[in-house]
């Protein structure tokens, strides 16, 4: 009987300590690739795709965006808004902002303010990490951007309008309940403010793993078998 209520404790414990790891997705930190040659156009590179040096041009990354725990695909910087890096990493529409590294990428503009085109240069930001379904039912993935985009989803593209001088939201596939996909995200900015892109799964945003999620009813009541399995045992060891 009491290897019975150690095994009930134990596992009841487990589940609960587990529970909060499947309950966001998993975000890489995002790279950062400045002055690019026609950045809106990023959806027609042919070297876009991790091999070699990302880019419209084989340039080294000027750096990163780092995720905090929380943090989101999820930017929305408006015209009149700071027009930097920092300031697009700082637009996240909920969550807390991304990390600019190194410091000496903070003031860089985040795009020239010329007409898309030949000549115009722009910023190009590479996301990528993993998409987690926590439904009980399968997602239709969405994607919303301005300027140009390059998507690969489990190292599939995925076509895309190639450039947009609005924000445009367009379906990209399904994730099925319980699923897991690995993606590739690039997104150019150029030639002006609004900076939008937000990659949803379903009606929420891809999102980092929170430093500290909340435990789900289920959870709650595996927690409760737990202790009570180990209240039993230490009350049996008493009376024995």
């Amino acid at each position: 009987m009491r290897k019975i209520l150690v095994t009930t404790a134990a596992l009841g414990l487990f589940a609960v300590l587990g529970a909060g790891n499947s309950q966001a997705d998993l975000i890489d930190a995002a790279r950062v690739w400045i002055n690019q040659p026609n950045a809106q156009n990023v959806g027609g590179c042919n070297n876009v795709n991790n091999v070699g040096a990302p880019g419209c041009t084989n340039a080294a990354a000027a750096g990163t965006l780092v995720p905090a725990s929380g943090s989101e695909i999820s930017f929305n910087l408006q015209s009149g808004g700071t027009n930097t890096i920092t300031g697009f990493a700082n637009s996240v529409i909920a969550g807390p902002a991304w990390t600019v590294n190194p410091a000496s990428l903070d003031p860089v503009q985040l795009q020239n303010n010329v007409p898309a085109g030949p000549g115009s240069t722009g910023t190009i930001f590479e996301f990528s990490g993993t998409i987690i379904n926590t439904a009980g039912t399968a997602q239709t993935l969405s994607l919303t951007h301005d300027d140009g985009t390059k998507l690969f989803l489990n190292g599939v593209y995925v076509p895309l309008f190639a450039t947009a001088t609005s924000a445009i939201t367009e379906p990209v596939g399904n994730i099925a309940a319980g699923g897991s996909i690995p993606f590739d995200l690039f997104y150019g900015e150029c030639c002006s403010l609004p900076a939008t892109l937000e990659f949803l799964v379903g009606t929420r945003e891809v999102t980092n793993p929170p430093a500290t999620p909340t435990p789900e009813p289920a959870s709650l009541a595996l927690l409760g078998s737990a202790l009570l399995g180990f209240g039993v045992m230490h009350r049996r060891r008493k009376t024995d």
